[in-house]
């Protein structure tokens, strides 16, 4: 679990391949990806963080898949899940990752 400071945003957007569509636009905010009502399959995604937080944090996410189980993980907009065989997403894991910055000098002084 990632303990972020108060005045950090998480912004993602995401974006669904969907049956017989394929891939939507981008949304956010809470916006539905997939479809309602329309009995077509959810068959990947993909999920990127948006604004300041995506400098210092990747989301990581990995798909369920019909007949497949789960998948490696994937990051920062990376395809989880199918495209063009006709499999189904049945779950999705999502977490957040906070990056890693390095930094060194290196004095070659004895």
């Amino acid at each position: 679990m990632v303990d972020l400071p108060t005045t950090e945003i998480i912004e993602p957007q995401y974006r669904a391949q969907v049956q017989n569509i394929g891939w939507q636009g981008w949304v956010s905010d809470g916006a539905i990806a997939g479809t309602v009502k329309q009995s077509l399959r959810l068959e990947a995604i993909q999920i990127e963080l948006t604004g300041q937080l995506a400098q210092n944090y990747s989301v990581s996410y990995r798909a369920q898949v019909q007949n497949i189980g789960w998948q490696g993980s994937v990051s920062d907009g990376t395809t989880a899940g199918t495209v063009g065989q006709g499999l189904r997403l049945e779950a999705l894991k999502i977490s957040l990752i906070p990056k890693i910055h390095y930094s060194w000098n290196y004095d070659n002084q004895y």
